[in-house]
């Protein structure tokens, strides 16, 4: 699969126009700018694979993500709508999303 990512990726860098984003990585950097939702995502994402704990810290420990996820990419965007700029910076939500995603969502291991 990341393969395949990689490989459309570069395809599409070499078919793009010079005045738009075409590839993943180019629309991901710039739809962070429009939304928290992108880098938040990604922390939460990336930290399930890497989790802090064993297992879920409670039963219904997803319901934490998606509650937590909905307060801060609408504070986030909220934010960033009043303020005309980003206030909450991208590394601050990628961080709080990795600690999320790894102690309320942990990938469980396979022994």
């Amino acid at each position: 699969m990341i393969c395949l990512i990689v490989v459309a990726d570069i395809i599409l860098m070499q078919l793009k126009s010079p005045r738009e984003a075409t590839t993943w990585s180019e629309l991901l950097r710039v739809g962070a700018w429009y939304t928290t939702a992108i880098p938040w995502g990604l922390g939460v994402w990336i930290g399930h694979w890497f989790p802090i704990v064993q297992e879920p810290l409670f039963k219904y420990s997803y319901v934490v993500v998606l509650v937590l996820t909905l307060i801060w990419v609408a504070l986030g965007d909220i934010l960033k709508i009043k303020m005309r700029r980003v206030v909450i910076p991208h590394i601050a939500t990628v961080a709080l999303g990795l600690f999320v995603g790894g102690l309320f969502w942990p990938l469980k291991h396979v022994n």
